[in-house]
């Protein structure tokens, strides 16, 4: 079951820091912003690229989700009796819905760019539901 934490946690971590939401041609876009390669690669914000501030929040959001998904999952782990299954469920809900609506907002508001969705959201959707999966496991195994 640990390892199940271990690699969830490193899954959803790589997930929202990687640039692999989408494919613009040789550019990619992240939580964050857009990876801009010409010579040479180089990440522009959201804020630099004065992009709508939906995605900014929608990008951090998705962020913070699946970060404290783990932080519960990681919680769980140390106190099982403890461990807050009905905010991780909620928790996880949220965070696949936000991520979901940059998913589906994204292409949306960047109408210049022509893309196609890669494999990031998928590894943050696995990892975020492998987490909540962690939780209820530890939380039903410790109370028998």
């Amino acid at each position: 079951m640990r390892l199940l934490l271990v690699l969830a946690c490193v899954a959803g971590g790589w997930a929202v820091i990687c640039n692999g939401w989408f494919s613009a041609g040789p550019n990619s876009v992240g939580l964050f912003g857009v990876q801009m390669c010409a010579d040479y690669c180089q990440l522009e914000s959201w804020q630099s690229l004065k992009a709508p501030y939906e995605l900014l929040v929608l990008g951090g959001s998705t962020f913070l989700g699946v970060a404290h998904t783990a932080g519960f999952a990681i919680h769980g782990w140390r106190r099982p009796a403890r461990a807050k299954v009905r905010w991780t469920i909620a928790t996880a809900l949220a965070t696949i819905a936000i991520g979901v609506a940059f998913c589906v907002r994204t292409p949306r508001r960047l109408p210049g760019l022509a893309m196609t969705i890669s494999y990031a959201p998928f590894l943050a959707l696995a990892a975020t539901i492998a987490l909540t999966v962690y939780v209820v496991r530890v939380r039903a195994t410790s109370s028998t």
